[in-house]
């Protein structure tokens, strides 16, 4: 099994090397190909998806920023999260790829004063002679929640990332023992693990304890670049500017004009890499034609697999980039409009590749993964083809596992920012 932290252009010469598959309709499975889609409405219009407001991406818990980890560039609400403090670092969440562990053992996510939501509302020191039983919880999906257990009584209900106290405080001398009493499950069946969850209470609260899930990065691009999974990976932003998101809400989205990129730091081994599952989804609103590679990605250099990457090419036609182990769809991404793109790699079909753009699917043939472990997250420019997006993105993520067709499903028909 994986560990995670305890504590998503132009070329000639990049040909696809894979074969296109026919366009298919959204299935009931990543790689099946013949269960027709459901009606979802406008697939080419995202706006018809919700009206909801962007509000709900900034309920949850949100550390200081003056802590380090990727600095936002632009001014608009950058208050609003945290990037994490590189010390203190544990083990955590398995996911279901393959072999060793590896460097998301290393990090733990931002820790906050307080409880996030849904967490107890206890004091850490709750009487001279018994302690507070908290710590820090990252990677939950947006509306989903997990609930934790202390000591086989004390339940606690989480729906936001970032710190937790139990309710109930354990006496000095007393042992104290986490688990995962319930899983986050709906819409997405999350991996989630826990890291020093269990001791012995020495007069002092005990704010260490730390639960991870797989949504790896998650930047809702509302008023900041920051990233919301609680991992605090923030985004650096250079030449974008705010605008005008899917839903219509102000200042929740970022433009690209051909000399801009938003980039995230990520800690060697955080995001997944060789031959491990993942899925990489996000809103994009292209206002040219578009042949370009790398819209989203991550990794570095080019050939042979040397990234992992949304790309809109061959006008207009949603792909993906491995470098020189790629994939062109027949799905298309409409000029001007919002359209939900998905990219989604299983360990278990390691020479299958499925795009999503809206409610289709289509899966393409190409070699075994081996994504490089290194590589920040670049969105808005193809950095090794020295190509820039022209248009708009929006909520961004990247899962440490392949998503179910329903899981991707249920992130194309949120409102969620």
């Amino acid at each position: 099994m994986r560990r995670l932290f305890v504590v998503a252009a132009t070329g000639a010469s990049l040909g696809a090397c894979a074969s296109i598959s026919g366009l298919n309709e959204f299935t009931s499975s990543v790689h099946g190909t013949d269960a027709t889609a459901p009606d979802f409405g406008d697939s080419g219009n995202a706006s018809d998806t919700g009206a909801g407001s962007d509000a709900a991406g900034e309920e949850r818990a949100e550390p200081d920023d003056a802590i380090g980890g990727g600095t936002q560039v632009d001014g608009e609400g950058g208050g609003d999260q945290s990037a994490p403090d590189d010390a203190g670092l544990a083990d955590a969440v398995s996911t279901d790829g393959s072999g060793a562990g590896d460097a998301r053992s290393d990090a733990t996510p931002p820790h906050d004063a307080g409880s996030s939501e849904g967490g107890g509302s206890a004091d850490a020191t709750a009487d001279a002679g018994a302690y507070g039983i908290g710590g820090q919880l990252a990677g939950l999906t947006p509306g989903e929640t997990i609930t934790l257990q202390d000591n086989l009584g004390d339940n606690l209900t989480l729906s936001n990332n970032g710190t937790f106290m139990f309710p109930t405080p354990v006496a000095n001398g007393a042992p104290y023992a986490v688990t995962i009493l319930t899983s986050p499950s709906s819409p997405i069946a999350q991996t989630c693990s826990l890291a020093n969850a269990a001791g012995t209470v020495q007069t002092a609260p005990v704010m260490n304890v730390t639960v991870n899930c797989d949504l790896l990065a998650y930047f809702p691009l509302s008023g900041n670049a920051n990233d919301a999974s609680g991992y605090g990976h923030n985004g650096v932003v250079t030449g974008a500017s705010l605008t005008t998101d899917r839903n219509g809400n102000m200042k929740s989205a970022y433009s690209f004009t051909g000399s801009g990129s938003i980039q995230a730091t990520m800690p060697t081994g955080f995001l997944p890499s060789g031959a491990e599952s993942r899925t990489l989804t996000a809103w994009l609103q292209p206002t040219q034609n578009t042949n370009m590679w790398g819209v989203v990605y991550w990794g570095m250099g080019n050939c042979t697999g040397q990234n992992f990457a949304i790309g809109d090419q061959a006008n207009d036609l949603a792909s993906f980039w491995s470098g020189c182990n790629d994939y062109e769809s027949a799905l298309l991404i409409p000029v001007n409009l919002w359209s939900f793109v998905a990219v989604v790699y299983s360990s278990a079909t390691p020479t299958a590749i499925t795009i999503y753009v809206n409610a289709l699917s289509a899966t393409g043939t190409i070699t075994k993964l081996s994504t490089p472990n290194t590589g920040n997250l670049v969105m808005g420019a193809d950095l090794v083809n020295l190509v820039e997006f022209m248009g708009n993105l929006d909520s961004i993520r990247v899962y440490g596992h392949a998503l179910a067709a329903a899981e991707v499903q249920s992130i194309f028909t949120s409102s969620a920012p």
